[in-house]
């Protein structure tokens, strides 16, 4: 493309000089003619060449608005509603556990998936779950609001994150409105089994048991594990030898059976200290997250660092998990993602949300058809 893109333009240039040139000689000998029908015909190449830039322009200038977490602190961002979109965030707690719920914190063996729960009438009715959905005009989320960047809550209170907005957009799509209905992981498996929610989010990793007791989404995100440490003596800890090697040290996890599992397989022999949630734990060192939820929590806390040590193996899928019985819903979600990744609102989300990219504040950059023709062709 070098001769055409580069080349080119020379050869305008002199063109360009040397019609000037033969110009001013031929007015000052006076043996010029102005013709307007020729004048007019040569005018068309250069107004053909202003559309064809109006247009390259406008294209270039496309760019994706809206606050990115880099600019305010992590905790501090304000969520981005998708326009349009028919949701309204209705939070609502969880039903009481039906009396052969598992105990809180269980989960089924391996070896034995959890029996499905019966479904209700109206998940019997024609379309199933999705049917029922779209009947009801609502759909019953289930979240927690502790999981940085996918589920959290900024300090103003309002649930922001990776998975609400798209959630949001899901609803869109559907033309439903949102309940939110909350979950700790404690609770998560007797809220799945109660059937008072259609899909649940925050950041929720795909497990054995998992696959073989709930409905899960295709994969929407992955990510290695890492460790969040004091920024002061991040040195220590840049393999997984180092922190084995160190006396005394302990691994802390937020209090999900699933992160206490992994920190067990990946620092074998370490005591696991369990906190509530790491927004509100003060005194953390050697917590175990995954590399982003790392990293977006360091962000806001300049006294900690994200640290992915050599050797801890183990990369960690995302999804939606859904009840047993939820064929239809498992089936438009799963094709509904693909489209996603497709029409580039999932690398907008990670440039959003996963990467902090400042640039999504950036105005855009003029151009003819948004600032004078009114065409916007950004999101």
């Amino acid at each position: 493309m070098i001769p055409i893109t580069r080349y080119a333009k020379v050869v305008a240039s002199v063109m360009g000089f040397l019609f000037m040139t033969v110009a001013v000689a031929i007015l000052y000998e006076g043996i010029g003619q102005f013709r307007v029908r020729r004048l007019a015909l040569c005018a068309v190449p250069a107004v053909v060449a202003v559309v064809v830039s109006a247009v390259v322009v406008g294209a270039l200038g496309r760019a994706a608005t809206g606050p990115s977490f880099a600019d305010y602190g992590l905790m501090q961002l304000e969520p981005q509603e998708t326009a349009h979109a028919a949701s309204a965030r209705v939070e609502t707690g969880p039903a009481p556990a039906p009396p052969s719920a598992s105990p809180a914190g269980s989960s089924a063996p391996s070896s034995q998936a959890r029996a499905a729960p019966a479904h209700g009438d109206e998940h019997r009715e024609l379309g199933g779950v999705l049917g029922a959905i779209q009947r009801r005009g609502r759909i019953r989320v289930g979240y927690n609001d502790g999981i940085i960047p996918f589920s959290y809550r900024n300090n103003d209170g309002a649930l922001v994150g990776f998975d609400i907005e798209y959630i949001d957009r899901l609803a869109r799509d559907l033309n439903v409105e949102v309940d939110y209905v909350p979950f700790t992981w404690d609770n998560f498996d007797r809220v799945m089994d109660s059937q008072t929610i259609d899909i649940a989010v925050a950041g929720i990793y795909v497990t054995n048991e998992r696959l073989q007791n709930y409905l899960v989404s295709e994969p929407y995100y992955t990510s290695p594990l890492a460790m969040i440490v004091q920024s002061s003596r991040y040195e220590d800890y840049l393999s997984r030898s180092d922190i084995l090697s160190r006396d005394g040290e302990q691994v802390t996890v937020f209090r999900d059976p699933v992160m206490e599992q992994i920190a067990r397989n990946a620092l074998p022999g370490l005591p696991v200290n369990v906190v509530d949630s790491y927004l509100t734990a003060d005194d953390l060192n050697l917590a175990l997250w995954t590399q982003d939820q790392a990293f977006a929590l360091a962000l806001s806390r300049p006294d900690l660092t994200a640290v992915r040590p050599r050797n801890l193996a183990g990369t960690l899928l995302f999804a939606y998990l859904m009840p047993a019985g939820s064929e239809g819903l498992k089936e438009y979600v799963d094709y509904w993602l693909r489209l996603q990744r497709t029409n580039g609102f999932n690398e907008l989300m990670v440039r959003k949300w996963i990467k902090a990219d400042a640039n999504l504040n950036n105005p855009p950059r003029w151009s003819v058809l948004r600032n004078v023709m009114g065409v916007d062709w950004s999101w």
